[in-house]
């Protein structure tokens, strides 16, 4: 077991550890900066390290100088690769802000066995991530959604079983405010934090990311960091939202253009060599995130939030904008346009749905499943 595994670094986390749900005085939640906003409620990262510590590094895509994510593999051997987070204010309505934070690894990985019979088992570059919706009144994180590979996990404060989606976990804050998440080596899947996780916590080698703040400074070089505490600065979704609708090139940030339905084509991945173009394993912006067993269309949860998480969560929340990054500075659109488009459903993003009269029953076998064992997943957590 590594040195940074020691007894005193596990003592050290759980110190800060909290189970206590998250809940802040309002006066704590700025309501004219967006950055200080997203400072405030900026994650915990527990990274957990595999058998490629570099590909584990949670850092920004354009590391090596240039945007396109073709030649990052091959840069991360010699430039040093610094942790960055990415963030921003997806949308703000009168009750909630929708905290938008997304992490970007340099290789999404798996064991040899799996690579060799699946081609989207290995990919260049990964993008996972969470988004948090903030009550205004309170301050308190209402619910935290993360995108697990192909699905979207939901974590609450106060248990509730009456949305579309079922309850993954507890939300566990550090100091009042910072959501504790927990990344998957390999595949990067992203989830709450839970107590269960502690077991492997104590077992696995693991890094903590978190903010830095005024007195600290970024790592510069994760791969050169060998202790337990990483420090990441935080980038906003600039370059995400100037390069969404092209140029797709060989030095692009984004590749194939997909028509969403609303607005201007989208690049649907992020660039880079992969086996298999048609898989829709591939790396993909936040607006390509959809979970095939939702009923939600892609897109929506990027550029929709308050109508995915009325709908995910039973919520009652205003779903009229006073801003939203997506209407303004991505689609160009109005949000009348929007309402319109969320409530049409379709399934052509992907190419590969399951087909077929088994399809309809197993859907609803595995939701009754999951609906049934919400409550365990909730208390164990």
């Amino acid at each position: 077991m590594p040195i940074w595994l020691s007894y005193s670094f596990i003592s050290t986390f759980l110190l800060f550890y909290s189970g206590i749900p998250a809940a802040v005085a309002a006066s704590l939640l700025p309501i004219h900066a967006h950055t200080t906003i997203l400072e405030s409620y900026s994650p915990i990262w527990v990274q957990k390290i595999g058998e490629h510590p570099l590909y584990d590094a949670i850092t920004r895509i354009d590391f090596d100088g240039n945007k396109s994510g073709r030649d990052n593999v091959i840069h991360s051997q010699t430039l040093p690769i610094p942790a960055w987070v990415y963030a921003d204010v997806v949308a703000e309505t009168i009750d909630t802000y929708y905290l938008f934070y997304g992490i970007y690894h340099i290789k999404d990985y798996d064991t040899p066995v799996r690579e060799f019979f699946f081609k989207s088992a290995s990919h260049d570059n990964d993008f996972e991530g969470a988004m948090l919706a903030v009550d205004k009144n309170s301050g308190a994180i209402r619910a935290i959604e993360t995108w697990f590979h192909s699905t979207f996990l939901q974590f609450v404060s106060s248990f509730r079983i009456t949305g579309s989606q079922t309850i993954d976990g507890k939300i566990h804050v550090e100091n009042g405010t910072h959501p504790i998440l927990y990344v998957q080596s390999n595949g990067h899947g992203v989830r709450a934090f839970q107590k269960i996780d502690e077991e492997t916590f104590y077992a696995m080698p693991h890094q903590i990311y978190r903010l830095a703040t005024h007195h600290q400074k970024i790592t510069t070089d994760i791969s050169r960091e060998h202790g337990p505490f990483v420090h990441y600065g935080l980038l906003l979704l600039s370059d995400f939202v100037a390069y969404a609708r092209g140029p797709f090139d060989q030095s692009s940030l984004f590749a194939n253009p997909q028509d969403f339905g609303l607005g201007p084509p989208l690049g649907k991945y992020l660039s880079g060599p992969f086996a298999g173009d048609s898989s829709w394993a591939r790396p993909k912006p936040p607006w390509s995130w959809a979970d095939r067993f939702d009923t939600l269309r892609p897109g929506a949860w990027f550029f929709h939030p308050a109508f995915v998480f009325n709908q995910h969560f039973a919520f009652q929340g205003s779903e009229k904008y006073s801003y939203n990054l997506s209407t303004r500075n991505i689609l160009k659109v109005a949000d009348k346009d929007l309402e319109t488009w969320v409530l049409t459903p379709v399934l052509s993003f992907f190419n590969d749905v399951p087909q077929g009269f088994l399809h309809a029953p197993a859907k609803k076998v595995r939701q009754f499943l999951y609906r049934i064992t919400e409550y365990l997943f909730y208390y164990l957590g």
